[in-house]
């Protein structure tokens, strides 16, 4: 049996370290992983019979590819909220990478992009916060109702990404694992 976990959460809040890293403790565990984001693989095929099945998936509920994800066929969903000032210092970082290696920018993912112009880093960071601010407040109202949801909450303590409980939500997963997956 697949025990399957979905990570998703606002953009920018540490959605695929928190897959990886509990991929490699999984690993460790001795279990067979397949690690996927819907970011780069929008097609969903779960490709192992046994082990854990991690999906990311970017932006919450407002995903556009949310629609291909059901959650009530995931054995946990762990949703990242990470508190405003580490945000803040993490989109910093991210938008000063966007201009600083010339990526581009584009109104929404279907119109067409331009290249990003470093005199508009604080329009694109402010508009990245308050849209974070929304998606959140949203996001909370829809997860909440879901019993197999687990809020995680992210920190950044010594420039490292810090989840909270982060060793209890990994064994609770490995015991509720224990009887559904063979070794």
């Amino acid at each position: 049996m697949v025990y399957k976990i979905l990570v998703t959460g606002v953009g920018i809040c540490g959605k695929t370290t928190f897959a990886r890293r509990l991929s490699e403790s999984l690993k460790v565990r001795g279990f067979i992983i397949q690690n996927s984001d819907l970011d780069y693989d929008t097609n969903l095929s779960v490709n192992i019979t046994q082990g854990f099945y991690i999906l990311q998936t970017p932006h919450g509920k407002d995903s556009r590819e949310i629609d291909k994800v059901n959650i009530s066929n995931f054995n946990r969903v762990f949703y990242l909220q990470i508190n405003p000032q580490t945000y803040q210092i993490l989109l910093d970082a991210r938008a000063n990478a966007w201009f600083r290696e010339g990526l581009i920018d584009g109104k929404n993912d279907i119109e067409p992009r331009t290249l990003m112009h470093r005199e508009r880093l604080n329009e694109v960071i402010d508009g990245y916060a308050e849209r974070r601010n929304k998606l959140f407040s949203d996001d909370k109202i829809y997860f909440e109702r879901n019993s197999l949801v687990r809020f995680v909450d992210v920190e950044l303590i010594n420039n490292e990404l810090f989840y909270r409980d982060y060793d209890h939500l990994l064994e609770e997963i490995v015991m509720e694992a224990h009887g559904e997956i063979n070794l």
